[in-house]
């Protein structure tokens, strides 16, 4: 999971930890001081959702959208595909021969490839920190393959 995601993923469960207790604080004073019906609904309301987000990122980095997923190895090619932007249907992906990548350029969760070596390539959003996504490149091409690549932390 990349600190983005894990960022975006503890802001949403401290946000549903707050709510959710200005619901009960909320809840008790309806109780005892007979206050408004609203408050407490709509408290509850961010609290959940805010935990369903937080699980929905949680979801995302597990197992769907894994490196492995997104980046495969099939005989002489590689099959890159990117993680969905909008939706959660995965794009068919680009089947390419290990022959003709030439430079891989990698940041938190994006790779560019460029093939040919002549700058013409394709993006892809893929899941994980740039040491993560440039590990696994290397686990999954020999080192003869890897001597005609450059790798580029950007």
């Amino acid at each position: 999971m990349s600190n983005k995601r894990k960022l975006r993923q503890n802001a949403l469960i401290a946000l549903g930890t707050l709510t959710g207790i200005v619901a009960v604080v909320r809840t008790y004073n309806f109780f005892m001081d007979d206050g408004q019906l609203l408050g407490i609904a709509s408290m509850l309301v961010i609290s959940l959702s805010s935990f369903y987000w937080a699980r929905h990122y949680a979801k995302l980095s597990a197992g769907d959208f894994a490196l492995p997923v997104l980046i495969s190895r099939e005989g002489d090619k590689v099959v890159f595909k990117s993680k969905p932007q909008g939706g959660y249907k995965l794009e068919q992906g680009v089947e390419l021969e290990v022959a003709r990548l030439s430079v891989f350029s990698i940041r938190e969760d994006y790779l560019s490839v460029i093939v040919d070596g002549n700058g013409n390539g394709y993006d892809f959003f893929v899941d994980g920190s740039g040491n993560e996504i440039e590990q696994y490149l290397r686990s999954i091409l020999s080192k003869d393959e890897l001597e005609n690549i450059t790798f580029k932390q950007v």
